[in-house]
């Protein structure tokens, strides 16, 4: 059975979140182990998903999840920016399943396991299934404090990320043209930044959903308008029955609101 599904980025996110929830890894460390959250708009539909199977309970608003975001001016009309989210939220981390806050994410993740996992966003996710992340701050911000970390304790990187950050370019090389001393006009209102190149475990639309069921997914375009702007189109390939599991998550995304982010 072959199956459309056009999902406008809100959709994906919240898909891409609630699948996460299911992955066996996650539920093991949400059991035993230990799990950080990083702030980012993807990762704010996680952490709601998270809390579902937690041992605790936590009151959150996405938009505050965010440390730098793009949006649009607030007519609507203009050239966006890239900016910093004017309220700072902590980080979150679950240790076996009980929520905590983050006061210093470096020596949070000193006392991580084998095994354990960081989830951590992207910007752009290139042909060759590489993923970039923008570099606001000197010090390479949050996954420039992390990333020497993950990889000498070996920890696992799970990189939620939708397909409409798909671009055309390699991230490795745009990372060498891109930086703070490189850009001489960023844009109004807007910052300078960096990219830097991240590997990990890659969960998109298609990857999460093929590593639950049993399935083929393609992406097979992108955009749209109406309100369908970033939106994705995927066909979904498989049985009767598991077409029938996914329909009913996938009616659960109907009603999934625009993220809406907080002004500067």
């Amino acid at each position: 059975m072959k199956k459309l599904v056009c999902l406008k980025p809100s959709q994906s996110k919240r898909l891409i979140a609630i699948l996460i929830a299911r992955l066996p890894m996650i539920q093991e460390k949400m059991q035993k182990g230990n799990i950080l959250v990083t702030k980012g708009t993807t990762q704010g539909y996680v952490l709601e998903e998270l809390l579902k199977i937690s041992k605790s309970e936590y009151f959150f608003k996405k938009p505050n999840f965010v440390a730098g975001q793009i949006i649009p001016t607030e007519d609507h009309n203009g050239i966006g920016s890239l900016s910093v989210n004017p309220i700072s939220w902590p980080e979150i981390y679950f240790k076996d399943g009980e929520i905590r806050e983050v006061t210093d994410r470096v020596k949070c993740i000193q006392r991580f396991k084998k095994g354990d996992i960081i989830i951590k966003g992207g910007n752009a996710l290139d042909y060759n299934g590489q993923v970039g992340v923008f570099l606001g701050s000197k010090t390479g911000g949050t996954i420039g404090s992390l990333l020497g970390s993950i990889k000498a304790l070996g920890l696992k990187l799970l990189i939620p990320i939708t397909l409409e950050k798909l671009i055309d370019g390699d991230v490795v090389e745009l990372s060498e043209i891109m930086g703070m001393h490189e850009i001489d006009d960023p844009g109004k209102n807007s910052l300078k930044i960096g990219m830097m190149p991240i590997s990990g475990t890659i969960m998109n639309e298609v990857t999460v959903l093929e590593s639950i069921f049993d399935i083929n997914a393609y992406h097979v375009g992108s955009g749209g308008v109406g309100g369908m702007e970033g939106a994705i189109t995927l066909l979904l390939e498989g049985s009767e029955s598991i077409m029938e599991e996914i329909s009913i998550i996938l009616e659960k995304l109907e009603n999934e609101p625009d993220f809406k982010p907080n002004r500067p």
